[in-house]
């Protein structure tokens, strides 16, 4: 039989490697995996305390709006990042397009280059 403390053992593990996920990783989706994982060891916390110390459903009640609450978070979070990643492949498909405008502007000699705010302007 499993007794409080190790659940709240597990769950201190859980939070610490979530924790250690926010401050090292860089990429969102990582970061949004550490947040899930902070989330299911509080998650883990409420159910034990609720099991152990107090025997009615208040606890359980809680995590269950504590995983839809995640889950619409999720949701949030993902459709941004879609959104920023396409935002992004297009500037770089614009990018390569005046790089090859570039090229070939410099190999026929006849035009004068310059730069606006960091895009080229040809003339």
């Amino acid at each position: 039989m499993n007794t409080l403390a190790d659940f709240t053992f597990v769950s201190t593990l859980l939070f610490a490697i979530g924790i250690y996920g926010l401050i090292v990783k860089k990429n969102a989706l990582r970061l949004l995996f550490a947040v899930e994982i902070m989330i299911n060891a509080a998650n883990l916390n409420f159910i034990a305390f609720n099991t152990f110390l107090w025997p009615n459903a208040v606890g359980q009640t809680f995590v269950l709006f504590s995983i839809a609450l995640a889950a619409a978070e999720a949701s949030v979070i993902l459709a941004i990042v879609v959104v920023a990643y396409r935002l992004h492949k297009g500037r770089r498909r614009e990018r390569t397009e005046d790089a090859g405008r570039l090229a070939r502007c410099k190999k026929r000699c006849f035009c004068t280059v310059r730069y606006s705010k960091g895009t080229p302007v040809f003339n």
